[in-house]
């Protein structure tokens, strides 16, 4: 089995690991007994957040996903992390996160409506990007000049929306063609120790990002 999936239940997959069954994780790394291709997601977000810092955003709010799973609590740990480097203040009001009884949408809007001095955003997910967008444009804002937004993923639509997203790249293809080639292995029964690969990222930088330094310099 290549198993991808972010959700909290793993009891199941734990019951696997245990039966001897061949399975590679993908997204996610569970235990350092399991099989896993993953990114590294407090750097990925690190470098994100920094780039938003060095092109001189301020007030930088991150929209995150449930931080009891572990690739959102360490793409916020990066978030804090860039947030320290660049000296800027680790703000309550800036730290947003989707919910059960609410869409990203809405709480986006809700939080463009309400004020809060903000101008640039880091999404931990490009669909919770797109909805910071719609939720953006509605209440007003104009994207980038108004409020920058930042993604991670990199998904197939992302170029296309208006305008093209910058987000963080996962190599979804070299990272699909490792778990395929490990649990080929595993099938074949070559014995080794669970190997945990780390694959890189990249930032791929958009029209949804201003470099408001260039700005400030031309005032």
């Amino acid at each position: 089995i290549l198993l991808a999936t972010s959700g909290r239940e793993k009891s199941h997959v734990e019951e696997l690991n245990e039966s001897g069954l061949p399975m590679v994780l993908l997204i996610r790394k569970l235990a350092d007994d399991m099989d896993s291709v993953v990114v590294n997601n407090t750097k990925a977000a690190f470098d994100a957040v920094s780039y938003l810092a060095k092109t001189g955003h301020k007030r930088i709010a991150i929209f995150n996903g449930d931080r009891s799973l572990p690739l959102y609590q360490e793409r916020y740990q990066g978030y804090v992390q860039a947030l320290e480097l660049a000296h800027l203040p680790l703000n309550p009001s800036l730290v947003l996160e989707a919910s059960e009884q609410d869409s990203c949408y809405e709480i986006a809007k809700r939080f463009f409506n309400s004020g809060i001095p903000v101008d640039a955003v880091f999404a931990v997910s490009d669909p919770h990007a797109l909805e910071v967008m719609s939720a953006a444009k509605d209440a007003g804002l104009r994207i980038p000049e108004d409020v920058s937004i930042m993604g991670f993923d990199n998904l197939q639509f992302s170029p296309f929306l208006d305008p093209p997203l910058t987000t963080v790249n996962q190599p979804f293809y070299e990272m699909g063609q490792a778990a395929a080639e490990r649990i080929i292995s595993l099938i074949e029964g070559e014995p080794s120790n669970a190997l945990i690969l780390v694959m890189e990222t990249e930032l791929i930088i958009r029209k949804s990002v201003m470099d408001r330094t260039k700005r400030i310099k031309k005032l």
